[in-house]
């Protein structure tokens, strides 16, 4: 789990190498409802109820084009691996810089880290190192623009 400094928990959880099938399972929760992209539900709070959530309509008003695929062959499949690695080639490939940056690969890739040693600690926290030097703060959010 990852505290982030405004106080909100993200629960990270990955598992690639153990048998079973593979969950991809995104939802997003927060103090006013939450989203299940399994099930095709929102949860609103306020309402106490849950609400099925047209796909079409949630994914055309809420997606972004980074994540629309592009046009596949019948029977052809597109992870969500692979449509990273097709956009970080043709970014390189037209000269632009990739969408992620060198201080967010370090941050992403001491998640794994800090947990092993939050693990070898019984659980105990452990601080994200800010490579940075406190620009997070300041720099303008990541918007990705389609190819």
């Amino acid at each position: 789990m990852l505290q982030l400094s405004g106080g909100e928990t993200v629960l990270l959880q990955s598992s690639m190498t153990l048998p079973g099938d593979y969950a991809c399972k995104l939802g997003l929760r927060g103090s006013l409802g939450a989203v299940d992209q399994r099930s095709g539900q929102f949860y609103d709070v306020w309402a106490e109820r849950s609400i099925p959530i047209s796909r079409r309509g949630w994914r055309r008003r809420y997606e972004h084009a980074l994540w629309r695929a592009p046009a596949l062959q019948p029977g052809e499949y597109q992870t969500m691996d692979g449509l990273l690695f097709d956009r970080v080639l043709r970014l390189l490939a037209s000269g632009q810089a990739p969408d992620i940056d060198v201080w967010d690969m370090a941050t992403w890739r001491a998640v794994t880290v800090l947990s092993e040693r939050s693990i070898a600690a019984g659980g105990a926290p452990q601080p994200m190192p800010d490579y940075t030097r406190g620009a997070w703060m300041t720099r303008p959010p990541w918007d990705p623009q389609p190819l």
